[in-house]
């Protein structure tokens, strides 16, 4: 346990309760043993529950509050921190043969900063929000595997990384867990892309480096439709803009076209309506 969720000078009483003041039987068949205040639960006790649960720690108003111990009957457990009946503040939560919490609660769920090892071998250690990885976190698998960046509802969603033991590794954008936006990836062949995504494929252009050779790519919905040499495409481009009349030039053009118009209109004016159209073609 770490040091935190408990304070020495009473780790013993809270640990093991060696005397009761009071002892209290509910009609469900539920036997409290303890202190009590105006008959409710308040200071240090134990509750025992016929559903086969067990509290053991501080009250206040007759609901958990303070450092307690929290037993179910299949043997999985809390122990840490409570606040009017909820889990709130540090603490660990073990699930019987099935994982390990260790962190922030609030309002009886895992909120703030935590990590969770799991039995399969997987870990998480990051920002939580209402039960769920949220923040910025790191997700590892035991053979390596892992993501790690921005999370949100228990899903990647921003800024992340992944990498697996193949050696394939992708940084760049996600969203509701899958590769979008701007992203880098990298296989096990050595070959890297650089480009978009949009739904966790790859989709509109980018880049390979591959063989040592740089190729200029487009996607659409995962299947490539163009690939070039990067030497090759940017020839083309030169030839395209070398071909293509600038917009400065078809500006001037049109500029001095009605310019010229107007002159026209301007000329056979002879009263005050000739020159709203003047007016007109000026706007």
């Amino acid at each position: 346990m770490e040091q935190y969720l408990l304070s020495d000078d009473r780790r013993i009483i809270r640990e093991e309760l060696k005397f009761f003041y009071d002892e209290k039987v509910y009609e469900s068949g539920d036997v409290y043993e303890g202190e009590l205040k105006d008959g409710l639960r308040h200071g240090i006790g134990r509750y025992v529950s016929t559903k086969g649960w067990v509290y053991v720690g501080d009250w206040k108003d007759d609901e958990q509050h303070g450092f307690g111990k929290f037993t179910r009957q299949n043997g999985s457990q809390y122990e840490g921190t409570w606040k009017d009946g909820k889990r709130d503040g540090r603490g660990i939560y073990i699930r019987l043969n099935e994982s390990t919490y260790e962190g922030e609660y609030k309002d009886d769920k895992r909120n703030g900063h935590g990590k969770v090892t799991r039995a399969n071998g997987t870990c998480y250690k990051g920002g939580w929000e209402d039960d769920f990885m949220h923040g910025y976190g790191k997700f590892t698998l035991k053979n390596g595997f892992f993501h790690e960046g921005e999370f949100a509802k228990g899903m990647l969603n921003g800024q992340g990384k992944y990498a697996n033991e193949t050696g394939i590794i992708y940084e760049g954008g996600y969203k509701e867990g899958k590769k979008h936006g701007y992203g880098t990836h990298t296989g096990k062949d050595g070959v890297v892309y650089e480009g978009s995504y949009q739904n966790g494929k790859k989709h509109g252009t980018g880049k390979i480096y591959k063989n040592k050779f740089l190729y200029k790519v487009k996607y659409e919905n995962g299947e490539k439709i163009l690939e070039m040499e990067w030497t090759e495409y940017k020839k083309l481009k030169i030839k395209q803009l070398e071909n293509k009349k600038f917009p400065k030039e078809r500006d001037t053009v049109e500029v001095k076209r009605r310019g010229q118009n107007l002159f026209m209109k301007m000329a056979l004016c002879k009263n005050n309506a000739c020159l709203k159209i003047r007016d007109r073609h000026m706007v």
